[in-house]
């Protein structure tokens, strides 16, 4: 009588068998179903190392990815942190009387550049709300600097409560003194003084009503960014 067939499931759990009893071929089979790139042609220079599954090498080989990869992230971090020092202390104060009244502002860094042109250095700084005068203004102030001569002094207060805004320039007699300025890449450090009679102004600080003035003494120091287009 011949000999009968095996069950074809038989067959399945026999070559089951083998495979899981030949880790290369059970591999190979695993790449044949699914080819990856090899690592060579797609990072050229890349050097492979084999490192036993579950071994000393392994988990040294691991503990020093680890250690690289926190390497890698603290210095991202301190250079995230070290630069640059001064864009984290834009701003700075002004502090003076209008009217013989103390007041003091902080300077709003996203509305306070400098430009340089030349010679020529372009500076506009502005406020948030001041401390201190009654009608809590913003301060505003421009001018232009070539060589060691200022020119093109603008001042507005603007934002009260009661009352047109009050303005000055050049023409009126205001003055800006810088006292220090120390341009370093994309920023500006300064401190200075401004001096002025400051009036109201139906068309924008064109004319100025100074039948009445008020006095405006301030210091201001701080730092600024320049201009983006």
């Amino acid at each position: 009588m011949p000999t009968a067939l095996p069950h074809f499931s038989s067959l399945l759990r026999s070559q089951h068998n083998y495979v899981r009893a030949m880790p290369a071929l059970k591999f190979q089979q695993n790449l044949r179903q699914n080819p990856c790139p090899d690592p060579k042609r797609t990072h050229p220079g890349l050097v492979l190392r084999r490192v036993p599954s579950g071994t000393i090498q392994e988990d040294t080989f691991l503990r020093h990815h680890e250690r690289q990869i926190m390497k890698r992230t603290l210095a991202f971090v301190l250079t995230i942190a070290a630069a640059p020092a001064l864009a984290q202390e834009l701003g700075g104060t002004f502090t003076g009387t209008l009217n013989g009244n103390a007041m003091t502002c902080q300077i709003w860094p996203t509305q306070s550049d400098f430009l340089r042109s030349g010679n020529t250095m372009m500076v506009s700084i502005m406020t948030n709300r001041c401390e201190g005068i009654e009608v809590q203004g913003q301060i505003a102030l421009s001018f232009e600097q070539t060589g060691e001569s200022i020119g093109s002094v603008e001042i507005r207060i603007f934002g009260q409560t009661d009352g047109p805004d009050l303005h000055s320039n050049t023409d009126t007699g205001a003055t800006v003194e810088l006292l220090s300025a120390d341009e370093e890449a994309d920023f500006l450090s300064l401190s200075g003084e401004m001096l002025a009679q400051v009036g109201p102004s139906q068309d924008r600080g064109s004319t100025i009503d100074l039948s009445a003035p008020q006095e405006l003494e301030v210091r201001f120091s701080g730092a600024i960014g320049k201009l983006d287009f």
